[in-house]
Formats: structure tokens, sequence, C-alpha cells
């Protein structure tokens, strides 16, 4: 069976790289990866499966960037977002003692991520939302803009989260765009290549060739 592994220090994603192990979820965070651990990572075939940037990117906010974003909304409650605004919601936020420490553990992911991908490193794309404040849906679109601004092209970006998951997966019916495929399609009004947040410009959606309402 294919291991993964959750990690979040480099000490342990180089052991469990020499172990063997498939796939790590998140990132190195407590420092950046270097050649010796991409190296390795890359001769072993252990996959950087999910970076989980947009889950570090949320913990260093007291209020999300992207509460008032139209495309946001569209997929909230006015609930979820009147308590994304209270200022009690805030205040605990920022009097945790762990909210100073976030911002270097975001960079140390974005850096390790770009890092592994000049390496070699196969990786893919992931989020980790679902718990509170990491939404469904969005946090998709969010991750693909961090990695981008991690260093990766929009098309690196894209592929990571098609093609790459499904191949990681043993998905063959679906991730790439090719006849005999399954054709879920997210159709675009910008070119998401050129800048990558165009992936917000839905259009249409289909599901096996099928157009959703």
């Amino acid at each position: 069976l294919p291991i993964s592994a959750h990690i979040f220090y480099y000490d342990n994603a180089a052991e469990l790289t020499r172990e063997g192990v498939d796939v790590f979820m998140h990132q190195v965070r407590d420092r950046v990866a270097d050649p010796a651990l991409t190296a390795a990572m890359k001769q072993r075939g252990t996959w950087q499966l999910a970076s989980t940037l947009s889950r570090e990117a949320s913990f260093t906010y007291t209020l999300l960037p992207f509460v008032d974003e139209p495309f946001f909304a569209r997929g909230v409650a006015p609930s979820t977002i009147a308590t994304l605004k209270s200022q009690e919601r805030q205040q605990k936020l920022a009097a945790s003692p762990l909210f100073p420490k976030y911002p270097p553990v975001l960079r140390n992911a974005m850096a390790s991520l770009a890092a592994e991908a000049k390496a070699g490193v196969r990786y893919g794309m992931g989020t980790d939302s679902g718990p509170t404040a990491r939404f469904p849906g969005y946090f998709a679109h969010w991750e693909l803009e961090l990695m981008v601004k991690a260093g990766l092209t929009p098309l690196q970006a894209l592929t990571a989260a098609t093609g790459t998951n499904a191949s990681f997966l043993r998905e063959n019916e679906s991730g790439v765009l090719k006849p005999g495929k399954w054709a879920d399609l997210l159709v675009l009004d910008r070119d998401p290549t050129r800048d990558i947040r165009n992936t917000r410009a839905i259009s249409a959606v289909y599901v096996a060739g099928r157009k959703v309402p």
C-alpha cells in the first residue's frame, strides 16, 4: 500500500524519505527544504502531494483577505462572513501566542515547494480545507495562487491540480483533456496561464460531459 505521512519538521521528512514513505502531506516548515532533502526525495520517488499553502496562509490573518470578494461570498452563508468579521474572533486570533509564528512557517512552506519543484520532485495540489475558516472550493483557487507566488508558473500549478493529482491517484479517466476521458471541464472566460487568478472567471462547469446548471 502507498504510505503517506503528515510532516512539519525537516528531520522527520529526511528520515521518512530514507525509510521509503511515498507521499508527504503538508510541507517542510521549520526550515526550507535543502538540496540534500530534495535530491533524496527525487531519488526515492517521494511525492510532495500537498503543500497546503492555503492552510498555512489562513493562519497568518486575523481577518481573511477575501471575505468581501463576491466570488468567495457566493459560496458561504452570510452568517459565516459575519462570524469571520467579528471583532471577538479577530482579537482571539491576535492574542494567541502562536500567531506571530505563522508567517515564517508560510514562507518556509512556499520556499520548500519552490526548491522541490526546481529539483524535479513530483508534486500535486491540495488545500487541507474543511475545518473552521478553511473553505473547500475557494481554497483550491487560493492554493493555486499561492503556488504561483511561491515560484511555479501558472501552468505548473494547474497541471499539479489536474493531471498530476489524477496520476498519483491512478485515476485514468480524469485529470486531462483527451478523447475518451471523463470530460470534467472548467470553462473560463479568461486565460489562467496569464494570471492564475483567472481560475475564478468561471463561465461553465461540466461533469462527465454534462453542463452543470
